[in-house]
């Protein structure tokens, strides 16, 4: 990390390079190595490695934020909770959440779900 100029905003150096990255990370992530509408491994290390978020953790696959996950990323009160994603220090004690069925497409995005894959789900 060569520069922090805000809280989700960073300047990356190439390593064995003078080449320089700009990472934004919030309602879209970007960065200037322009990598098409992927997650590059600069975004991926500024959320590994600077807000230490855990690589089991469903957050780093997303392509954004919402405002609540970017308070708790800046709060560092992101951690891994099992196969069930994301959760906070300031919960309790772990809770057993039981799983809905898998229906063949997804309510939201109406892509084909199988059981099969690794799905990410909300309590």
């Amino acid at each position: 990390v060569v520069r922090e100029p805000g809280p989700t905003s960073f300047v990356l150096r190439a390593e064995n390079s003078d080449t320089k990255y700009k990472i934004n990370i919030g309602d879209r992530h970007t960065c200037s190595c322009k990598t098409a509408s992927e997650l590059c491994v600069h975004i991926l290390f500024v959320l590994l490695k600077r807000y230490r978020i855990p690589p089991e953790n469903a957050l780093i696959w997303q392509l954004s934020f919402t405002d609540d996950e970017i308070s708790k990323v800046l709060s560092g009160r992101i951690q891994y909770n099992g196969s069930q994603g994301a959760t906070t220090k300031k919960t309790g004690p772990k809770q057993k959440v039981v799983r809905r069925p898998i229906d063949d497409v997804c309510p939201i995005c109406y892509e084909d779900m199988d059981a099969a894959q690794y799905l990410v789900f909300c309590k």
